[in-house]
């Protein structure tokens, strides 16, 4: 995000206890640090930042392989935050985010957590299952774990 949106990393806490960052001599940053860079100019781009993060939150669920062959089993995620999981049979149909939570053993997000999810998404994008809402999806039969 520094880096997309010419962020300092002394004023996003990557770079503590420095007067002024290291990105500032190699050019990848526009001075905020060293005072060159104008005030109302760099919020913008701490604005634009913090816009682009509220644009990219999802709702979505991972498809995971059940307790025994005839469920499976998911990780529910609301706006980009691990929400909980839980296992269905696979004869229930499961429509929309709704019909997820009737199954969702809720737990809470920590660090962890939503470094494994994040993890194990960036490693296995065909199991997700993406919805906005209520909208309604279809379940692939055809995915195998």
């Amino acid at each position: 995000m520094c880096e997309n949106f010419e962020l300092c990393p002394k004023y996003c806490h990557l770079q503590d206890n420095v007067d002024t960052c290291s990105h500032f001599r190699i050019k990848n940053c526009i001075g905020i640090c060293s005072d060159i860079a104008h005030l109302e100019e760099y919020n913008g781009r701490v604005t634009n930042s913090v816009r682009s993060l509220k644009e990219t939150k999802s709702d979505y669920a991972i498809k995971l392989k059940g307790r025994n062959p005839e469920e499976y089993g998911f990780v529910l995620v609301h706006e980009n935050l691990y929400s909980g999981y839980g296992y269905v049979s696979k004869d229930t149909p499961l429509l929309t985010s709704d019909d997820f939570e009737t199954y969702v053993n809720k737990q809470r997000n920590t660090l962890e957590t939503q470094r494994i999810v994040e993890s194990f998404v960036r490693k296995n994008p065909k199991r997700i299952v993406s919805f906005r809402g209520t909208e309604t999806f279809e379940y692939d039969q055809s995915f195998n774990l």
